[in-house]
């Protein structure tokens, strides 16, 4: 077997826009059989606690039928991960800047934002404040079904 792709998804806390990424991809890279290539993660550049997926994130992502596949705990985004990972997908313009500077300016330029069927970047509101879980999802899942034809399909 070839060398997975490492994809990472991350937003500010890593429990509401970066982990619906990362299981919408997942379901993605399932449904079209892809997972032996694609290794898909999530993080957060501002996380201080492991907690949980949010709330509301989980029964959006349960209502759109897509299987939460293991214990998702948040975690930060570091230098290690930038390393390791081959795409890193930053869910929002503020959090694109945080990385590149957590990264060192993105020497190896990994990071960008999702991008739309058009090519323009999509910068993902957090629904945390707004309560709008579904237009997130609607909004992540066109990124990651542009994101998987651009790079595998």
């Amino acid at each position: 077997m070839d060398k997975q792709y490492k994809i990472i998804f991350v937003c500010e806390w890593n429990t509401c826009r970066s982990a619906m990424a990362k299981y919408i991809f997942k379901y993605l890279v399932k449904k079209y059989e892809l997972a032996d290539k694609i290794f898909v993660d999530s993080a957060g550049c501002r996380v201080r606690f492991s907690e949980p997926i949010g709330k509301r994130t989980k029964q959006t992502l349960q209502q759109q039928n897509i299987p939460l596949d293991d214990e998702h705990i948040s975690k930060p985004f570091t230098i290690q991960q930038y390393e390791k990972f081959d795409c890193i997908i930053a869910l929002d313009n503020r959090t694109l800047q945080i990385t590149k500077k957590i990264s060192q300016d993105d020497p190896e330029n990994k990071i960008r934002l999702f991008k739309d069927s058009d090519g323009k970047d999509i910068s993902v509101t957090d629904p945390g404040p707004t309560g709008e879980h579904l237009k997130a999802f609607m909004e992540i899942s066109l990124g990651c079904k542009n994101l998987l034809s651009e790079k595998f399909l």
